[in-house]
């Protein structure tokens, strides 16, 4: 057949180049619990989940998760297909790319449906491979590829309209490529001799009409189904079989001429010969779980059944009542909004609000890390709306407090007995003695954030708050509601909608709110250290022009530094507040933008940005996260950015940056989107493979400053500093103080450099201005920095 390239593709790309693999220092914490596809081939599963996949074995059990840390693109997937002839694994998506996982765990993308510009939709529905030559199908229709030489050829949109008919399905059969569309089953003769081109839709045989959503070979046989009747290809208008509801597929058994069919409710086995049905699986009948499926196949007198809550469930025809999950372990969803890290422990919510900070509505559970297992906790448990943040008793981990954004503050325990979490209390102004006040919107609580301060006490702000009990304090110890704080002079009732909150190493509480900028407080006591909330301070920085002069009172984030600087992030960029020591002063000096210099060109970091949340971690350095622009990582200063993490460089699958939270333990960070959670450890660095500019940081490192114990040296650009890099630390005078090489022990993490401020000789340097010098085994290459200690 002579190769006709059709003007609906204008050109194919695809790139031969394998995709980064992060794993030395990212992990994922995505739910692997809605299957979108999988298929089994020689006892492997091979499943893909929203927007990663794993593999399972069936004979050992072990179980392999890929995602965007491995090179995948972290796209919503569409399906999953096993090539025998290369071994691959072939992922696509909804946006048209389709990622090739190769026998070395390589990950290959394939861009050019992705990247044309002629095409609207690009849907990657399913594979088929007949022969050398494999079809790829979905909403554009069906393309030609050829996975030896990794390049698509026809294209056939099945259509005389420049829309494609959207495939569902195709089969070869008695030498005839078969189509099954939205818009009926259609079928061309694809035979070495022929002389028709199926590029040109009128030379293809409508056989059926409707959407018809699938097609199975079996024997010498071909059958299509749609809705809920099942059709032999040679009798098209006669129902071979009759189900009970839609049917979602077919499948062979391990015995010669059967079959089974699935709705998402239940699963027979039929006879090819006489259609009767020999075994029926009720899924209602489950004896351990409640499921709808997706997609179910038959392998080795076993059922797998695919469901968008528990993974892939596996079930023996001889026993059908009780199920087994396959799936990673992990958090139960992806859409989260909030994570805690306690102690080796992790607390995920998926609660929700706008922004303009009202409610969101969503009825589910929670998810948490707990003693080394995973829990899924349902709404049923607690039912309360939109858990937007958890909080964990200092004194006893098997106690969290759940923040309602519509139902108050819910406390669950964990019962050792059941191995189950259970609700304890649920706080509202009746449980409370009025220690949480009801408010207007709902006659219950809304708490839009929790934390805890310096005196392991749980503050708990209160939108809407009826009787201005704005934040209230409880106390573990003794298990009562103390201290309270009245905002009323501040601002009316009902523009108190707050969220982030930050507690200072001085005890000062910081709170962001969506409308009235940032409020801070600090709890007073009187001589026999009892709470005295008459002589609370309170203050707020806001957009008056002595008290802070914000550009924006919806003030989202906020962080203070060991300099006693306000870090504030804004609905319209990032601001600095430098007057601590007016603080609770009646006049108040202006926050500032920072400014930086890029290419000797001043700019402002950040600038109208929406900024979601700010954290420092143990070296001082920031972490930014924003509303569409990904991370940043930025120097104590904010004068140099050491990182800018988004979806084109990094495992990130959204610029969309919810929440950060830093393990104050291992100093991971956990990021949180709104596609998934990820984990970024800069412990280590991957080796670069040139010697460029590096920073040094902290910078001035001050002596008893927490984080400024020991200076890390990176290469400025982030891809790391090479392997065998001779570094040489020298005081002013030129006498060599230190002297180390880069490598994958000692003094270095990988591809950088940590200085614990110490000589040859193991003694402390004293104060002054050091120089860095790094350069490569011949000299060619060569850098430098400088790095001031103040002891």
């Amino acid at each position: 057949m002579k190769k006709v390239i059709s003007i609906l593709i204008l050109f194919w790309s695809i790139n031969l180049i394998a995709q980064k693999d992060y794993s030395s220092q990212w992990e994922d914490l995505f739910s692997y619990n809605e299957i979108i596809d999988f298929v089994i081939q020689t006892d492997i599963i091979y499943a893909v989940t929203e927007n990663a996949m794993f593999i399972y074995n069936l004979k050992n059990q072990e179980i392999q998760k890929k995602s965007s840390i491995n090179g995948l693109s972290g796209a919503k997937t569409s399906t999953v297909f096993f090539d025998e002839n290369s071994e691959s694994v072939f992922i696509g998506y909804e946006n048209g790319l389709i990622d090739i996982l190769d026998t070395n765990q390589d990950v290959y993308p394939v861009t050019g449906i992705n990247q044309n510009i002629i095409l609207v939709n690009k849907k990657v529905n399913g594979f088929y491979n007949d022969g050398d030559k494999t079809y790829v199908y979905g909403s554009f229709g069906i393309l030609e590829f050829d996975i030896e030489n990794k390049e698509f050829g026809d294209s056939y949109k099945l259509s005389n309209s420049e829309s494609p008919l959207e495939v569902n399905a195709v089969s070869v059969y008695n030498d005839n490529l078969y189509a099954a569309t939205i818009d009926g089953l259609y079928s061309i003769n694809v035979s070495k001799t022929s002389q028709v081109s199926p590029n040109k839709f009128s030379n293809w045989t409508q056989i059926s009409t409707g959407n018809i959503t699938g097609l199975l070979m079996v024997d010498t046989a071909l059958y299509f189904y749609k809705e809920n009747v099942v059709r032999n290809i040679n009798s098209p208008n006669d129902n071979s079989i009759s189900f009970p509801e839609t049917i979602i597929n077919l499948d062979k058994t391990d015995t010669v001429n059967q079959i089974t069919v699935s709705s998402s409710k239940r699963i027979k086995i039929y006879t090819i010969n006489d259609f009767n049905a020999l075994t029926e699986l009720d899924f209602s009948q489950s004896l351990s779980h409640t499921f709808t499926a997706s997609k179910t196949l038959y392998d080795k007198n076993n059922f797998y059944v695919a469901t968008t809550t528990n993974g892939i469930l596996s079930t023996k025809i001889s026993d059908n009542n009780l199920y087994t999950e396959i799936h990673p372990e992990g958090p139960s969803r992806n859409d989260t909004f909030s994570i805690t890290a306690r102690k080796g422990d992790l607390w995920i919510s998926y609660g929700s609000y706008n922004n303009i900070y009202n409610f969101g509505g969503k009825t589910v559970g929670i998810s948490g890390f707990y003693n080394n297992q995973w829990y899924s906790i349902p709404y049923s448990e607690f039912n309360a709306r939109d858990i937007i943040k958890i909080e964990v008793n200092p004194f006893d981990s098997s106690k969290i407090y759940l923040a309602s954004y519509f139902n108050g503050v819910n406390v669950l325990s964990f019962d050792e007995k059941s191995k189950l979490w259970k609700t304890t209390d649920k706080w509202t102004d009746k449980t409370t003695d009025n220690g949480l006040a009801g408010s207007g919107a709902t006659s219950e609580p809304i708490i839009p954030y929790l934390i805890i301060d310096n005196n392991d006490k749980l503050w708990v702000p209160n939108t809407y708050a009826k009787e201005n009990k704005n934040f209230s304090s409880y106390n573990f110890k003794s298990e009562t509601w103390e201290a309270l704080i009245d905002y009323s002079s501040y601002a009316n009732r009902l523009d108190v909608r707050m969220n982030n909150m930050y507690v200072h190493n001085d005890g000062n509480i910081f709170a962001g709110t969506s409308a009235n900028g940032l409020y801070v407080f600090k709890e007073t006591y009187d001589q026999n250290l009892s709470i005295d909330n008459s002589d609370n301070k309170i203050t707020a920085i806001n957009e008056l022009s002595d008290s802070g002069n914000l550009p924006s009172k919806m003030v989202r984030a906020v962080v203070v530094d060991n300099n006693d600087k306000v870090w504030i992030g804004t609905d319209i960029g990032l601001l600095v507040f430098d007057d601590y020591e007016n603080l609770y002063s009646k006049t108040k000096g202006a926050a500032s933008k920072i400014i930086i210099e890029e290419s000797g060109v001043p700019s402002e970091l950040l600038g109208n940005t929406k900024i979601n949340d700010i954290i420092i971690d143990k070296a001082g350095s920031k972490w930014i996260a924003t509303d569409g622009a990904g991370i940043f990582n930025v120097s104590s200063d904010g004068q140099t950015t050491f990182n800018i993490f988004n979806i084109t460089n990094s495992p990130l699958l959204s610029d969309n940056v919810i929440d950060l939270e830093l393990d104050e333990d291992t100093g991971s960070i956990y990021m949180v989107t709104d596609k998934g959670v990820l984990v970024y450890t800069n412990n280590s660095e991957p080796f670069g493979t040139s010697i460029t500019s590096v920073i040094a940081y902290p910078n001035p490192a001050i002596r008893n400053q927490v984080g400024h114990e020991k200076i890390t040296i990176v290469a400025k650009d982030g891809n790391g500093i090479p392997d065998g890099t001779n570094v040489k630390i020298m005081d002013v005078s030129g006498r060599l103080v230190f002297e180390t090489n880069v490598s994958d022990s000692g003094d270095s993490q990988g591809g950088r450099i940590v200085w614990n401020k110490k000589n040859l000789r193991g003694n402390s340097v004293a104060s002054g201005i050091y120089i860095v010098l790094l350069s490569n085994a011949d000299g060619t290459e060569n850098t430098t920095t400088k790095i001031a200690i103040v002891n």
